[in-house]
């Protein structure tokens, strides 16, 4: 093991250079090759070569020490050009890779720039400058390993049960299609950024777009978008633009937003009334969303205009508006009823069923289980009361036996045998969605692969990404959905992943956590190097006084138990 440096907190961006900078220097001459009069084994000398091919860390790493874009970045992939508007793109035919001559010109140009074109290359193209292409030999996209732990445990086993399914102890199960209010509010930057891009083009095919996403922003059904005279000013052509800045990307979307998703007409009425005009409807529709989504109060509402107060009492069908008769109430009477009627919308959705499909009912019957269930010893059980606040996050480990041990065994039984619906229900759809995951994980972790395993990999992953944007059509994919589908590469190259995978790293971060350091900064690397040389010094001489083992046995003992400790540091 080579100890380069132990570097404090998280360096933003590009800023890592330095360290990596030092690595680099010490690597350069091993590619040549040094010679050592004498080692510990050879008297008479060795000539030492050495390379850094793979690299290996978790996603947020990796983007940073390869010189890779952010996961949101419209450039996401560190293996292809696939952009994330495409994320949902299941075919790896259709992607594009990336050029590795490309990216290192790219990243040469980068490193010389001035400031403002870095940003710029890095915006259009994804990349940066990162010191391990002063390496001759080092690829940065083959190189950058895809690391299977957190691609599988900590990846897609962590998003499927926290994000696509989501937990919530204090209500019970869900079927995982009501939608959260929070949540629902949040569009993904990637999807506004493509629907903004299409407005602004104007295309012929945009009310379709529109329509199929559901966003009828700017339109109406009857209207035709052909002439640009028609829209509104947002919508008319104008040349192609790029958000530089997230701030200027917030504002555009919150005025987008502004825009109600009611089609509004953009002609007034003959008789002259005004209430179906685009101001009107837009006026109309933040009123309307305000009420929906927010907490108002009494003083609040009774600043609306009457006509508006009166027109949202119509469309919620409010006592005595929910008759065909005529009926004038005063402001005053109309707030009233309609403050009444959200605050028993509210209770009425705080004790409806939620979206997360794992509740407090689902979650006795997994704790149950586990308490019956009796593990092998070399399986670490995962805690008995996960999935509530006071349990804190779960290892990589535990996330492996929950999902693949526990869970199984108590959805297929509730969801499975227990479930009196057809077999076409949507518990028993999501079942099988989830032990596709499952069994793809499975053989990714297997310690052999072959053509036939991967070929397996490769459908039942495939498989299991369409069900899961069959069943929750809410769900965006992530970056980890789609490195599950470019792993299958380092499998055919690399081969299985147990013999570069990060627990026993992890271990190593444990280990330099659990080094005291007594607050003397830049004395870790020596302390490191002393603690790390004892170790070695006393293994060879166990390993040539076999003697020394009998006086030193109850200490090795001791020492032997420490190292079988299960510390992984996560």
């Amino acid at each position: 093991m080579c100890l380069v440096t132990v570097i404090p907190g998280k360096p933003k961006q590009h800023h890592i250079n330095h360290t990596l900078s030092a690595l680099v220097s010490q690597l350069l001459p091993f590619w040549r090759g040094i010679s050592y009069t004498r080692t510990a084994h050879y008297r008479t000398g060795r000539t030492v070569f050495m390379a850094l091919l793979p690299t290996v860390c978790d996603t947020e790493a990796a983007i940073q020490i390869s010189g890779f874009a952010a996961h949101n970045h419209t450039y996401f992939c560190r293996r292809c050009l696939l952009p994330i508007n495409d994320i949902h793109n299941l075919e790896p035919d259709t992607w594009i890779m990336r050029d590795p001559d490309k990216h290192k010109e790219l990243a040469l140009e980068w490193k010389e720039a001035p400031q403002a074109r870095r940003e710029a290359i890095y915006r259009d193209h994804g990349v940066r400058w990162t010191e391990l292409l002063s390496l001759p030999y080092w690829n940065p996209i083959p190189h950058t390993v895809i690391d299977d732990m957190h691609l599988g445990y900590l990846g897609l086993f962590r998003t499927h049960l926290r994000l696509i399914w989501g937990i919530d102890h204090e209500k019970n199960s869900g079927d995982g299609l009501c939608p959260d209010t929070e949540k629902q509010r949040k569009l993904s930057k990637a999807s506004l950024r493509h629907l903004l891009n299409e407005i602004r083009a104007n295309t012929p095919t945009l009310q379709q777009l529109l329509e199929e996403e559901n966003k009828k922003v700017i339109c109406s059904r009857t209207t035709s978008i052909a002439n640009p005279d028609m829209l509104p000013p947002v919508a008319r052509p104008a040349q192609a633009f790029h958000f530089d800045k997230d701030q200027e990307f917030e504002d555009l979307k919150s005025r987008l937003l502004d825009l109600n998703a009611r089609p509004p007409s953009f002609t007034k009425q003959e008789n002259g009334a005004d209430d179906n005009t685009y101001s009107s409807q837009l006026r109309y529709g933040k009123l309307k969303r305000n009420f929906e989504e927010d907490e108002l109060s009494k003083s609040t509402m009774m600043s609306w205009p009457h006509a508006q107060l009166e027109k949202l009492c119509k469309e919620y069908s409010i006592p005595p508006f929910d008759t065909n008769n005529l009926v004038s109430l005063k402001k005053e009477d109309m707030v009233r009823r309609l403050l009444l009627w959200a605050k028993r919308r509210d209770s009425s959705l705080k004790q409806s069923s939620p979206r997360a499909v794992i509740g407090k009912d689902l979650l006795k019957e997994v704790w149950a289980d586990m308490a019956r269930s009796i593990l092998p010893s070399w399986i670490q059980p995962a805690p008995p009361k996960w999935g509530i606040p006071a349990t804190g996050k779960l290892s990589a480990d535990e996330y492996k036996v929950v999902c693949s041990i526990s869970l199984v065994i108590t959805l297929i039984r509730v969801w499975g045998y227990g479930n009196r619906e057809e077999p076409q229900s949507r518990r028993y759809q999501m079942l099988l969605n989830f032990l596709d995951l499952v069994h793809s994980l499975h053989v990714l972790f297997l310690r052999e692969t072959s053509p036939n395993s991967r070929a397996y990999y490769k459908a039942t992953i495939v498989k299991y990404l369409r069900g899961v944007l069959e069943l929750f059509p809410d769900v965006v994919l992530s970056s980890n959905h789609h490195l599950a589908l470019h792993v299958i590469a380092d499998l055919e190259n690399m081969g299985p992943g147990h013999a570069r995978s990060t627990p026993v790293f992890e271990r190593i971060n444990h280990l330099l956590q659990e080094t005291k350091k007594n607050g003397h900064l830049g004395q870790v690397e020596a302390t490191m190097l002393v603690s790390y040389g004892q170790m070695a010094n006393l293994q060879i001489l166990l390993d040539q006084y076999p003697e020394l083992r009998e006086e030193i046995k109850e200490a090795l003992a001791v020492l032997e138990d420490i190292e079988r400790e299960d510390h992984r540091g996560m």
